[in-house]
């Protein structure tokens, strides 16, 4: 599932519906689905990484940093962690 997912992000386009596919779905109450979620989004940055890639211009870092802010404002210690653990490494 991963693997087939960066194959789809080799097209700019669908970069954007990934991520929102992806936060849309994750439900704050369920530990494990937002680390999974917090996890996608770091492989998916770091293919980009080591593609020597550059996000599209489209990207749509609004509607991802207020997905994050959510999960940062949440009591989710875990969460929280991951979370600023991903915007360290990749912004």
């Amino acid at each position: 599932l991963i693997e087939s997912c960066f194959k789809l992000l080799t097209n700019e386009k669908l970069v954007n519906p990934v991520i929102k596919i992806l936060l849309y779905k994750v439900n704050l109450y369920d530990t494990s689905a937002v680390l999974r979620a917090i996890e996608y989004l770091n492989l998916i940055f770091k293919s980009f990484s080591n593609r020597k890639q550059p996000l599209p211009i489209s990207f749509n870092y609004s509607f991802l940093f207020k997905g994050l802010r959510i999960i940062l404002q949440s009591e989710f210690a875990m969460g929280v962690s991951c979370t600023l653990s991903l915007l360290y490494n990749h912004f």
